[in-house]
């Protein structure tokens, strides 16, 4: 079929084929979002002509067909299963999903526009690069639902089924439902921790090295002077300075001058954990 796809390339400089399998996912995303203003309207401009064009495919070839066939023929016809399956065929797609789907309808949308609202030229284009006649006869004369077509040529997955850490890898699955289609793996390293084993435990890193630590710490209250003892799972133990998180910022003051010093103490916010510490002080006037 000769039509002006090379005239209308070069009129308004863009290869529409390459353009619409190359429009990102995440460009059609903002469909379903407010912020989405022109996304929606070319949707929404697509679709309607989409509906156009199947109604005057539909009535210019079967005639025995009433209002009410060709009502159900044509919702058939532009459900979003059905655009995503035209376009699986020509692997824009890989999965029947509502974003696929999007994809024609804001090309045929770009389209319209483009060519001045020649809603022909839309038509030519759709039966010419994704044989749009032939997906309505075959759906007609075949019997098939569109869902059992779309099975023969694109597989459904359950979503990614994540492995665990083990010695710095992770096998991670994902199953196939449906379709003509084997269970997905990947590995990947991980840097997750190993469970506590003899007072140690091990994660591997991204360059693959190995990192060891002690584990299963016990950590001592906080004494008066700020030091707490640290003890491992081997029974090693050591002492720390208490870290600032476990006490408040405003300090409490001994208003009484004992010895020439009024004493500033710093607040433990658990008792559990530690006591109040002297923390600074300052002179005054018996």
């Amino acid at each position: 079929m000769a039509f002006a796809i090379r005239d209308l390339r070069d009129k308004f400089n863009i290869d529409l084929y390459p353009e619409l399998k190359n429009m990102p996912d995440s460009y059609l995303s903002y469909i379903h979002h407010s912020s989405s203003h022109q996304a929606q309207r070319l949707e929404y401009l697509g679709d309607s002509v989409l509906d156009l064009i199947v109604s005057d495919l539909m009535f210019d070839s079967f005639h025995d067909l009433g209002p009410g066939d060709l009502t159900e023929l044509g919702s058939l016809i532009t459900k979003n299963l059905t655009l995503a399956y035209i376009l699986i065929k020509k692997n824009i797609c890989t999965t029947r999903n509502k974003k696929c789907a999007d994809k024609l309808e804001v090309l045929i949308g770009i389209i319209y526009s483009y060519t001045g609202k020649n809603i022909a030229f839309v038509e030519k284009y759709l039966d010419h690069e994704f044989g749009l006649g032939d997906i309505v006869y075959q759906l007609i004369e075949s019997g098939d639902d569109v869902d059992n077509l779309v099975d023969n040529i694109t597989p459904i997955y359950s979503k990614w089924i994540y492995g665990t850490c083990i010695k710095g890898k992770s096998l991670d699955i994902k199953r196939c439902i449906s379709g003509n289609c084997k269970d997905l793996t990947r590995e990947y390293i991980c840097s997750g921790w190993s469970e506590c084993k003899d007072g140690y435990r091990e994660r591997y890193l991204n360059d693959g090295s190995k990192e060891v630590e002690v584990c299963n710490t016990v950590y001592g209250k906080c004494d008066k002077n700020g030091m707490r003892t640290v003890t491992n799972a081997l029974g090693e133990f050591t002492n720390e300075i208490c870290p600032e998180e476990l006490y408040e910022e405003d300090y409490i003051t001994d208003s009484s001058c004992t010895n020439g010093k009024i004493m500033v103490y710093k607040k433990c916010k658990d008792s559990k954990k530690c006591t109040d510490i002297l923390w600074d002080s300052y002179p005054c006037d018996n």
